[in-house]
């Protein structure tokens, strides 16, 4: 008898202790203060990692890196608890909290020491109110200023410019509770409806990426175009996640979406196999 042994898929890696996950997502963060500092101190031609792939800079890569691992990891949270209200709750018990705390103390604390007015000034207005509300309010895209607070930099204003992601998270994770509740996310064992999802899915990623700046600005979203980056590497992740007992880990795989992203070398579907080809390398090296 002829016995065929299949590589180790990445759901056996995944499902340990040892994953990495964390160290992944600490990598990301300081990837992002180390190449912010670079725009936000009007250097942003320096930043070394988006002159040398002209594509992204660090910090967009490293919020990339984040919403994939956000697509696997909210995927697995519905899988654990697939009820919408609960699974809405944990997702915001997740994050409202400590939002709330680092909204309150940059606009109460660290925005009057920091600020160009004095303190009665400074609160005279509610400006430092309306922007906590704004920015623990995941389900608006509107943003807020601190008065006189980092008015003569190259990025006036830029308090906590990065939060504006959450609320693109924030939309994908009520988006992610909404399919799984419409029973469209497939349960465990469910061979074909996985593949069924996995290929919609995949086809709608490669829409959000191949999107043009006019036709993104016809949708009228209130979002940037990144955005629509954003959206498509989730996706990949909730992809990878449905998929996960079946993706070997495996460098042949790794070499061959390699190659596809050099056949695809500016064209619209470059970035795709760029996400494809930096997910599997990932999980190689975990």
């Amino acid at each position: 008898m002829i016995t065929i042994h299949l590589r180790a898929p990445i759901s056996e890696k995944l499902a340990s202790r040892e994953n990495n996950l964390n160290a992944l997502r600490l990598i990301a963060a300081v990837l992002v203060l180390f190449s912010h500092s670079y725009p936000l101190s009007g250097n942003i031609q320096l930043e070394p990692i988006g002159r040398h792939l002209h594509i992204f800079d660090g910090g967009a890569l490293a919020v990339i890196a984040f919403f994939f691992l956000s697509g696997y990891l909210i995927s697995s949270s519905w899988a654990s608890t697939p009820h919408f209200p609960s699974f809405m709750a944990k997702r915001a018990l997740r994050i409202l909290p400590g939002l709330a705390v680092v909204a309150a103390i940059s606009a109460l604390f660290l925005g009057p020491i920091v600020s160009s007015l004095d303190i009665n000034h400074y609160f005279s207005s509610d400006q430092a109110f309306r922007y906590i509300r704004d920015s623990v309010n995941v389900l608006s895209l509107k943003t807020n200023t601190l008065p006189g607070v980092f008015e003569d930099l190259p990025i006036s204003h830029g308090v906590n410019g990065s939060l504006w992601t959450l609320k693109v998270e924030f939309l994908l994770y009520i988006a992610t509770g909404m399919i799984g509740a419409t029973c469209l996310l497939p349960n465990e064992g469910k061979g074909w409806r996985s593949i069924l999802f996995s290929t919609v899915m995949l086809y709608l990623a490669a829409r959000m990426i191949t999107v043009t700046q006019a036709e993104f600005d016809s949708w009228n979203t209130g979002l940037i175009l990144f955005s629509c980056q954003l959206i498509a590497v989730f996706i990949l992740g909730a992809i990878v996640y449905t998929l996960r007992h079946w993706i070997p880990r495996s460098w042949l795989l790794v070499t061959g979406l390699i190659g596809l992203t050099y056949l695809f070398w500016e064209t619209s579907l470059f970035l795709l196999f760029i996400y494809l080809s930096s997910v599997e390398s990932g999980d190689l090296i975990k």
